[in-house]
């Protein structure tokens, strides 16, 4: 199964588990199985947040192509929350959506402000980071 159906998958058990509607918008990236499932766990993660915490009536997903890089979006329009005084807290579920970003060479965005829901965004190199080696003569 490829990214674009994995995502979509995880919209519509999303929707059956909470009753919020999740529409996707997903191209397909072509990104190996390792990096699939970074996005894939990233998303689950995010929507496992938004049903948790948000009081949202609709979330969306996104993945699109610009250039050499991919865009991930998750967007809920939940009651939001202060960024500043979560980010102080900072929860286990974050911290771990930002070493999934940081394993795909991204970093995680948190845009949320108070009742007027919250986004989450990570923009990732297509290809992956070349490891330090070199090659014999």
């Amino acid at each position: 199964v490829g990214l674009t159906a994995m995502l979509e998958q995880e919209c519509v058990g999303f929707s059956r588990r909470t009753g919020i509607p999740c529409d996707s918008r997903c191209e397909s990236l072509n990104l190996d199985g390792q990096r699939s499932a970074l996005v894939v766990l990233i998303v689950r993660e995010t929507l496992s947040n938004v049903a948790r915490h948000s009081r949202a009536t609709t979330a969306e997903v996104i993945l699109q192509r610009s250039g050499e890089r991919g865009i991930l979006s998750v967007r809920d329009n939940g009651r939001g929350f202060d960024s500043l005084r979560t980010r102080a807290a900072e929860s286990f579920g974050v911290r771990g959506m930002e070493e999934r970003a940081r394993t795909l060479g991204a970093e995680l965005n948190v845009e949320s402000t108070p009742t007027e829901g919250t986004r989450i965004r990570i923009f990732f190199p297509l290809a992956p980071r070349l490891k330090n080696t070199f090659l014999p003569d």
